[in-house]
């Protein structure tokens, strides 16, 4: 949960087996519990370096808060960075 190491390190086991699958990396820009945020940088950098896993991120804490305009936390990323996000959900029941 939000260990972007641990995430590299299942990416390369999972590359063991399967070298070319697709993978995807799928978490909340925001946890509703406590506000902790996905360190969306190092997981996008955790994608890219594998070249083949993608990041999907559930934005709906983050819907109208985070980044610019409020259109999530994945919008504040660098350009390069965002090439890994392959979709940002929007639910829009909890935006503010």
């Amino acid at each position: 949960h939000n260990d972007a190491a641990a995430c590299k390190a299942l990416l390369r086991a999972a590359r063991r087996d399967r070298p070319d699958a697709g993978l995807i990396v799928a978490v909340e820009a925001v946890y509703s519990m406590d506000g902790d945020e996905a360190p969306l940088s190092a997981l996008a950098d955790a994608c890219l370096e594998d070249g083949h896993a993608a990041l999907v991120v559930d934005e709906a804490h983050a819907t109208g808060i985070l980044g610019p305009e409020g259109r999530g936390a994945a919008s504040s990323l660098p350009r390069p960075l965002r090439a890994a996000v392959l979709a940002q959900v929007h639910t829009f029941g909890k935006a503010a």
